[in-house]
């Protein structure tokens, strides 16, 4: 017989409420007294917490977007970054061009005869 699930569907609201102040997701599970991996169970087997999830998100990033800005006048955007990366999976960019770009001729089978 299977252990019945600890999920109240109230956790969405919680959840949201938990990220809009700028904890991450996995952070919610200490306050359901649970592994944060039951979480994720959560968002596949619940659909309005899947979605819960999501609108946290968007409420975590605008509060870290808040935050990063406090700490950018400040001039100390360092640790900001670090858990936007994080957090949100931010990345530093590389762009590689290649301004030297020169045809090749691929040759299948006999090489030609050149007249």
């Amino acid at each position: 017989m299977a252990r019945p699930t600890d999920y109240k569907p109230e956790f969405c609201d919680a959840l949201i409420e938990h990220m809009a102040q700028g904890f991450p997701f996995e952070a919610f599970a200490p306050q359901c007294g649970i592994h944060k991996g039951t979480l994720y169970e959560w968002v596949k087997r619940y659909p309005e917490f899947a979605e819960a999830k999501k609108e946290g998100k968007t409420k975590n990033l605008k509060k870290m977007m808040q935050i990063g800005y406090d700490l950018i006048a400040k001039g100390s955007p360092a640790v900001w970054i670090f858990m936007m990366k994080n957090m949100h999976k931010w990345a530093d960019k590389s762009e590689v061009t290649n301004t030297d770009v020169k045809p090749v001729e691929l040759n299948y089978g006999p090489p030609r005869k050149k007249d």
